[in-house]
């Protein structure tokens, strides 16, 4: 058994998409899961689908918090390796189980299958933007723990007691591990549904920098969000000249994103959770 935990909050776009995907009738996926959805805040029917599914777990807590929700999940389950899933996010379950496999017969604590990402319907500007992102160290280095689905072993985590109260889950988890202690998996995929919009993007890289912000305020040896330097960036264009205009998108954004966190820093303004939400029409 494996322990799937999935916090889900107004996910009726997606939580069928996600679930079917890890639990498809052609595999023996329902004996090798315990999948537990916790619904936190939602006002429309994301419960109601998710049950629907034989064997999953739904819980409903009232107040739409994602760290509740994991941390209500994390009460509930009795199986390691432990993932904790995004309920918009796509992995087969063959995908899956290769994952917890390869978590199960290695030393690592942390871990992640590869992130792919699905930009059919993104804007040219999105299209620019990964481009350059996923050439850079996050991704590039092989040590990537996040983005929407992490694994740890038991003893990994042993590390913490509950998730604490940040915006950044996973930032939190990475900073928990040094280089050897994580890895990005080969041989299983999980799928990212990017934004369709630059305002959509913008909404999601504005809150991962200020997940980022605050862990290293808490954390200050924590040196979360600073794998992408400029010299990396640089490394990119030297090595593909021919992304020097998709590298002048990439960068223009990440000037707005981090002009726009900092004054909302120095204004005291209220953190608000923000989503995408074009990749789930």
């Amino acid at each position: 058994m494996a322990s799937i935990i999935i916090p889900a909050h107004n996910e009726s776009n997606v939580i069928d998409r996600c679930l079917k995907a890890i639990l498809k009738s052609n595999t023996s996926a329902q004996k090798n899961y315990e999948v537990i959805v916790v619904c936190n805040g939602c006002s429309d029917d994301t419960a109601d689908k998710a049950r629907k599914y034989q064997g999953v777990n739904v819980i409903e807590i009232s107040e739409a918090s994602k760290v509740l929700a994991l941390n209500k999940g994390d009460s509930i389950a009795r199986s390691y390796p432990r993932v904790y899933l995004d309920a918009d996010i796509e992995i087969s379950a063959e995908s899956l189980q290769v994952a917890i496999e390869k978590i199960r017969s290695s030393n690592y604590l942390a871990a992640s299958p590869t992130a792919t990402f699905d930009l059919g319907s993104s804007s040219v500007l999105v299209k620019c933007f990964y481009a350059i992102w996923t050439k850079l160290p996050y991704f590039s280095s092989g040590k990537m723990v996040g983005s929407g689905i992490y694994l740890l072993s038991e003893k990994g985590r042993s590390r913490f007691s509950n998730f604490p109260d940040l915006v950044s889950d996973d930032g939190f988890v990475r900073a928990l591990f040094n280089s050897s202690e994580k890895s990005t998996l080969d041989g299983c995929r999980f799928k990212v549904f990017a934004p369709r919009t630059v305002t959509e993007l913008i909404k999601i890289k504005r809150r991962a920098l200020f997940g980022n912000r605050q862990l290293s305020m808490q954390q200050p040896g924590a040196d979360i969000g600073n794998d992408n330097g400029v010299k990396d960036l640089l490394l990119v264009i030297l090595k593909n000249p021919w992304l020097i205009p998709a590298a002048i998108v990439y960068v223009l954004i990440k000037l707005r994103i981090k002009t726009e966190v900092i004054a909302e820093e120095k204004e005291g303004t209220r953190f608000v959770w923000e989503r995408d939400n074009s990749s789930r029409v």
